[in-house]
């Protein structure tokens, strides 16, 4: 829906209502003696990669009488997925600004309120938040709450010089590791991720960048895990692998497929420095 269809529908509405009815009941729904103020939707997601510095965004509210000016209350709830996957109100984040009013000015149609996000927000996960627009003067099809979905990707600190001791650069990849120097970044905000990039790239015509994330997870049960989703890593390579990890190494075993030969390579040791 955008604005000019929603005051050209409720326009059009009116006219039949008037011209097909005569009846009391009929005129007051369609004649909207409200100034009909609404959200264009009743949901809105926004996403904000790691080099966004930015991190804000306006959401837009409307209404059908433009005339005079007038200040909406808004009233903000932050929410959580249940364990059932339901969202559920909770404890507001304030790392998530929402103003507690909206304005429209004399005249106008459309106006919109900003929401901004602190740079401490946590990354990698989605934050809901409901607005909920505290006003009678909604027309009869109105959106008078809206759920906003909102996330940051992960960040990472500079790329640094890291050793890799690998079996799929030895011999056949099946030989005596070897040692490569690669380049890896650790996570600024969560620490237990780090991101190589091009190790496994060796076509020097390929000039594409091939990240891989390596996940380590927090020791449970004595163990200290680490896993690589599937992951492209040069143009007809892919590796997937888990293993564990220490304060000096993550050794996995990873799974190397040629998808250009479809060949698969399984139990790869591949050993990097932290």
């Amino acid at each position: 829906m955008n604005i000019k269809s929603y005051i050209l529908g409720l326009s059009a509405l009116s006219m039949v209502g008037l011209s097909a009815c005569d009846t009391d009941n009929v005129r007051s729904i369609y004649e909207n003696t409200t100034a009909g103020i609404t959200f264009l939707a009743d949901e809105q997601e926004e996403s904000f990669s790691e080099k966004a510095t930015d991190l804000s965004f306006n959401v837009d509210v409307v209404r059908q009488n433009s005339k005079g000016e007038a200040v909406i209350n808004l009233i903000s709830s932050c929410m959580k997925k249940n364990e059932k996957g339901k969202l559920e109100e909770t404890t507001w984040n304030n790392d998530i600004t929402v103003p507690s009013t909206v304005t429209f000015k004399d005249g106008e149609t459309m106006t919109s309120f900003k929401v901004s996000l602190g740079n401490d927000i946590e990354q990698g996960m989605e934050h809901y938040v409901n607005v909920v627009l505290d006003t009678e003067e909604e027309p009869v099809d109105a959106y008078m709450s809206k759920l906003l979905t909102i996330s940051r990707a992960y960040t990472y600190g500079e790329f640094e010089e890291k050793n890799l001791s690998s079996v799929w650069f030895s011999e056949n990849h099946a030989g005596a590791a070897v040692n490569k120097t690669i380049q890896m970044q650790k996570g600024t905000q969560n620490t237990m991720i780090y991101r190589t990039k091009n190790v496994y790239r060796t076509d020097p015509e390929d000039k594409k960048d091939y990240l891989m994330v390596i996940t380590l997870s927090p020791e449970k049960d004595g163990v200290k895990a680490a896993k690589v989703a599937e992951t492209q890593v040069a143009k007809d390579l892919t590796v997937s692998g888990e293993g564990t990890w220490d304060d000096s190494f993550i050794t996995l075993k990873m799974k190397f497929v040629d998808t250009k030969n479809k060949k698969e390579y399984k139990d790869i040791e591949e050993k990097f420095s932290r």
